[in-house]
């Protein structure tokens, strides 16, 4: 293993991001391209995903507030379910979420859309930790 020197620390912002965001949505993917193949116990642990996933507009992240692409990411994710589903009401209300969020935030240190189209977070920092003990 090559030790670089860095530690990468992730707050607990971030680590709910993971359970929220980075599992869930190959989950839902996968279960998209399966569709119709899937079983009635297969379909519902997808919406299981998803649901949990898509909550966190109802009951928020307590670490801190959903805002930026990541609350896009968790729109897409009830997007998804809504299109696994044939669920209209929760599409139109996936979609009022995303356009909600869909502002640009062009401040020093914002969370969320730059006006060039790239994706700010300042909540992950790296750390020079050579000398560190």
């Amino acid at each position: 293993m090559c030790n670089l020197g860095l530690r990468i620390d992730v707050s607990a912002h971030q680590f709910a991001l993971l359970q929220v965001i980075y599992v869930p949505t190959p989950v839902i993917r996968t279960c998209l391209l399966l569709g119709s193949s899937l079983s009635t116990d297969e379909l519902e642990k997808c919406k299981h995903f998803a649901t949990r996933s898509y909550n966190a507009f109802k009951t928020p992240i307590k670490v801190n507030p959903l805002t930026g692409a990541n609350a896009l990411d968790i729109a897409q994710l009830g997007i998804d379910q809504a299109l696994l589903t044939a669920n209209a009401t929760l599409l139109t209300d996936a979609y009022r979420n995303a356009r909600g969020e869909l502002k640009i935030v062009n401040t020093v240190r914002g969370d969320g859309i730059r006006g060039d189209g790239a994706f700010g977070m300042y909540l992950v920092q790296l750390e020079d930790v050579s000398d560190v003990q």
